[in-house]
């Protein structure tokens, strides 16, 4: 889909013991027998699947009972055709079943509304708003951003391949989820979603979103459930004088 909208764990570790011992003999020991080396163990692709879906199910069962969630974060997107670089920050909000607000602040202010079926991006600096219509039932879209909060394994299932990352890091209370689109229409353009989770919170820390040629890293902060968030947020009145334009 291409929208204004392409603008969010145990690691795996082996130790290796090694034991040396020795009997005397005649007053003199004996050479140490080093133990036999431990094999790695090999963990299949269908392994990584299934250990991911069952991190997914923990993510929705603990979340079964947010109905909000407000949050802060800070992105990185970066062209890997031209390396170009844009650094910025924002706000979001959510609250059930389908409405959702992401506010970015610098370097251009701009905002982004997913209400329903709807999607309406408002840019003060150029005062013009797009709008858009999304599928709806079946056919509708996932939201990115909110993919590690709890959104329904199923529905997760449905439109990607998800696994545990190959590499994992070191830290023993962080997990690397890939997320690996099926049908890029109905993932907002987005290939790909890595996830970095707090296993110990089970919650998303860090997003990275492949689209076509942008990388886009977003370090979610201060995330809080059940937030109190006044309907108005989501009200997507604007400035009179501002261009809208439909497609």
């Amino acid at each position: 889909m291409t929208t204004s909208l392409k603008h969010i764990a145990a690691a795996f570790a082996l130790s290796l013991a090694l034991f040396a011992g020795g009997a005397a003999w005649a007053q003199e020991s004996a050479p140490a027998t080093p133990a036999a080396a431990t094999t790695p163990k090999v963990v299949t692709p269908q392994e990584l699947r299934e250990q991911a879906e069952t991190f997914l199910r923990k993510i929705e069962e603990k979340n079964k009972d947010v109905t909000t969630l407000h949050g802060v974060f800070e992105q990185t997107r970066i062209n890997t055709m031209f390396l170009d670089e844009i650094h910025s920050n924002g706000e979001f909000w959510y609250k059930k079943p389908s409405k959702f607000r992401c506010d970015y602040y610098e370097p251009t202010r701009m905002s982004f509304y997913m209400l329903g079926n709807d999607l309406t991006t408002y840019t003060p600096e150029l005062k013009q708003v797009e709008k858009y219509t999304l599928e709806s039932g079946d056919g509708a879209p996932i939201n990115q951003m909110l993919v590690g909060f709890g959104v329904q394994t199923e529905r997760i299932l449905e439109l990607f391949d998800v696994k545990l990352a190959p590499i994992q890091p070191a830290e023993e209370n962080l997990l690397i989820v890939d997320f690996v689109s099926r049908d890029l229409d109905r993932t907002l353009g987005y290939s790909k979603i890595t996830i970095t989770f707090d296993t110990a919170e089970l919650e998303p820390m860090v997003l990275v979103l492949e689209e076509e040629e942008d990388v886009v890293t977003v370090n979610l902060k201060e995330v809080e459930f059940n937030a109190d968030i006044p309907e108005d947020k989501f009200e997507t009145k604007f400035p009179e004088g501002t261009e809208v334009v439909e497609y």
